[in-house]
């Protein structure tokens, strides 16, 4: 069930990154926003060719650093970058 668990939220992040205006997109350039929306595809359409393998590796590696930009740039540590990007 953890799984289920798992690639329903990559999946609902997959959709929601399609939905992110260009300004927002652009303040986090090393991104893959391509990627997460590629993965959500193949979560939502093509179910028998996902790998858990790789699934795990998103979750372990990819998905925490995202979560850890965003934390720091909500929380205004890089506030003068973001002042820049806009």
């Amino acid at each position: 069930m953890a799984l289920d668990a798992i690639l329903r939220n990559l999946a609902v992040a997959g959709e929601a990154v399609r939905t992110l205006p260009d300004h927002v997109r652009g303040q986090f350039t090393s991104t893959s926003w391509h990627s997460i929306a590629g993965l959500r595809n193949i979560v939502i359409h093509e179910y028998f060719r996902i790998d858990n393998k790789i699934i795990f590796d998103v979750v372990d590696n990819h998905v925490a650093r995202l979560v850890d930009e965003i934390r720091r740039r909500r929380s205004g540590t890089d506030e003068a970058e973001v002042a820049a990007d806009e």
